[in-house]
């Protein structure tokens, strides 16, 4: 059942990745952080570093706070990574 989301009827499907697959769940606050000149990370930016094989929570969080150079944001930048075994 999606997460915070009030009773209702859902469908589940079960699905198969291989070893060292790489699924990445994000917030809006991640692709629409901006920096000093109103520049939205955005999610060709996310897909770029993702696309990395040593990418990792933290450092797609340190590549959004290195673009927007310390400017206010005011949404929440989440990220959770699930990596198949």
């Amino acid at each position: 059942m999606p997460l915070g989301i009030s009773e209702s009827t859902f469908s589940e499907i079960e699905v198969k990745y291989s070893p060292g697959s790489r699924i990445v769940f994000y917030s809006d606050g991640v692709t629409e952080a901006m920096n000093y000149i109103s520049e939205e990370y955005g999610t060709e930016r996310l897909i770029k570093h993702f696309k990395n094989p040593s990418a990792s929570v933290k450092s797609i969080v340190d590549d959004v706070n290195e673009f927007t150079q310390g400017q206010q944001q005011f949404d929440d930048v989440t990220v959770v990574m699930i990596e198949a075994k």
